[in-house]
């Protein structure tokens, strides 16, 4: 039977989802920028640098077709939840934010958006098998207050900004280097004259939330209008006015910044 309204969604763990989507299937799940965001942010070992990161998410994009027919995520059912990995809501709230701004369709797994995870006399959670992460199957909790408002605060306002800027939710997506702030895990989205960038920077998961004098300063990718919007911020970030050429942004440990991108005012002549 065909259904005209149906969609139809499909798990496929392979590193290749193109092939599976058109004639197959809607959307298929896309491991790939999962382990790549996973690995950046210390999940499992040592982070992973944020050139290999970077690289590893464009070798994603050309592999996983259009944007529309995947779907990212920090984690599904079958694996332990992005909180309990990292055991730092900092880290988990910076990888929700840039996985609802990639192009694909990001998909939120049940609870994370109020800071659900695996319990703490479930030992071992974190390093379940794939298909065996029982602790993080719990039901959704209820009781209003052990959920992490700043966590569901930040995942509302994501989900407004995407659908309402043609950018984020139809965009194209190009990732950023940074000359003088490498770590920094940039990129830019672009619908006809709008632009969006996100720039994001980690920090150890046993840092204290502020630490004196790890503040980043760095200019904005070069290569787009100079004006410069903050919408969105995560943790500590500050847009620094800037009269001639591109504006500059200050960023702490486990903070992120959403800009718009824009022609400056033109000057009034006197």
């Amino acid at each position: 039977a065909v259904g005209p309204t149906a969609l139809l969604l499909g798990e496929v763990t392979t590193d290749n989802p193109v092939r599976f989507t058109g004639s197959l299937l809607h959307a298929a799940t896309d491991f790939a920028p999962q382990r790549a965001l996973l690995a950046w942010l210390g999940a499992d070992e040592a982070a992973v640098d944020t050139a290999t990161t970077r690289s590893a998410l464009c070798r994603a994009a050309l592999a996983r077709g259009t944007p529309a027919s995947v779907l990212s995520f920090t984690a599904t059912h079958d694996q332990p939840r992005l909180l309990t990995r990292l055991g730092d809501a900092r880290l988990a709230r910076l990888g929700g934010l840039i996985t609802l701004l990639l192009a694909p369709v990001p998909a939120i797994y049940y609870g994370d958006e109020v800071g659900l995870c695996a319990p703490s006399t479930e030992p071992g959670a974190a390093t379940r098998d794939f298909d065996d992460a029982w602790p993080d199957r719990r039901p959704f909790d209820w009781t209003e207050a052990t959920w992490d408002r700043e966590t569901q605060d930040l995942i509302r306002a994501l989900i407004r900004l995407r659908r309402r800027l043609p950018a984020l939710h139809a965009g194209s997506e190009e990732f950023l280097t940074l000359p003088d702030a490498p770590d920094v895990l940039a990129f830019r989205r672009r619908s006809g004259d709008e632009v969006v960038e996100l720039y994001a920077r980690r920090a150890d998961r046993d840092a204290p939330p502020t630490t004196a004098g790890s503040s980043l300063e760095f200019a904005l990718a070069v290569d787009a209008a100079s004006g410069a919007t903050l919408l969105l911020s995560c943790g500590e970030a500050t847009l620094l006015p800037s009269e001639e050429g591109s504006a500059r942004l200050r960023l702490g440990l486990s903070s992120a910044a959403v800009i718009l991108r824009h022609a400056q005012p033109a000057a009034l002549s006197l």
